[in-house]
């Protein structure tokens, strides 16, 4: 925050569909008494939350100044084509993987019959152990995975 309070233009990017981190092991009251200690002036006091990001305060505070960048450079076509129901806007994938980075299909459905509806809770072990096992398995698939010259 330092930082940003030197700045006289400041650019704060991110994606409110993505997870935000979890605030874990804070009780509601420390948090109403920092906010009450510290940030009573604040006009977005209720903004600013653990597990909450700098983007996140950002779109609020400035909801006029919002842009939404169409180039995607980071993932492949089939994860960004995955992702787009989750946009108002098409985003346009622009990475083309080395062919030892690719894998075919990119994406993987796998139905997991005992996975469990989460709650409060953001943890599905059932899921996760099939994830893990997944990855043991393209691990240990000379095809799939190639070791670098």
């Amino acid at each position: 925050m330092p930082a940003l309070l030197r700045g006289k233009k400041v650019l704060v990017v991110g994606d409110d569909r993505q997870v935000s981190p979890s605030a874990a092991f804070l009780s509601i009251a420390n948090i109403e008494r920092l906010r009450e200690n510290f940030l009573s002036d604040f006009p977005f006091r209720n903004q600013v939350e653990p597990g909450a990001s700098l983007y996140d305060l950002a779109r609020v505070v400035f909801p006029d100044r919002f842009v939404m960048l169409k180039e995607h450079f980071r993932c492949v076509e089939p994860i960004i084509r995955f992702s787009m129901p989750f946009y108002d806007e098409p985003l346009i994938p622009l990475r083309i993987p080395k062919g030892i980075e690719r894998l075919d299909p990119a994406l993987v459905d796998i139905l997991v019959e005992d996975g469990e509806r989460r709650g409060k809770s953001k943890v599905n072990p059932p899921e996760a152990e099939v994830i893990v096992d997944e990855i043991e398995r393209i691990i240990n698939d000379p095809h799939l995975v190639s070791t670098p010259k």
